[in-house]
């Protein structure tokens, strides 16, 4: 639904990048797979205490938008790159055999 994704029916079908790599931000897909609300919340919270919501809460808020932050200067193109250069190739597709 966000359009990160193509997909084509068929024999040759499968799944494809929506748009090209260097565009898409690896931000945006963490805001894809969270949905709208953001991620899943426990349906019933702990009761939180004095500590945890003056310092424990807050320091998650803070480092969650580091994050995010540092998620949106990224690119699926970059982790493509990094793969590359620790060696990693893209999988070759085995020749399809059909006998009947």
């Amino acid at each position: 639904r966000a359009g990160l994704l193509g997909s084509t029916r068929g024999p040759k079908g499968g799944y494809r990048l929506g748009r090209a790599a260097r565009d898409m931000r690896l931000a945006e897909v963490v805001a894809a797979v969270r949905g709208p609300e953001g991620g899943e919340e426990a349906a019933d919270p702990p009761a939180a205490s004095a500590l945890g919501e003056a310092v424990v809460q807050p320091l998650w808020e803070e480092l969650e938008a580091q994050l995010l932050a540092a998620l949106e200067q990224l690119t699926v193109a970059d982790l493509l790159r990094r793969a590359a250069a620790r060696g990693l190739q893209r999988p070759t597709p085995e020749a399809l055999n059909f006998a009947i």
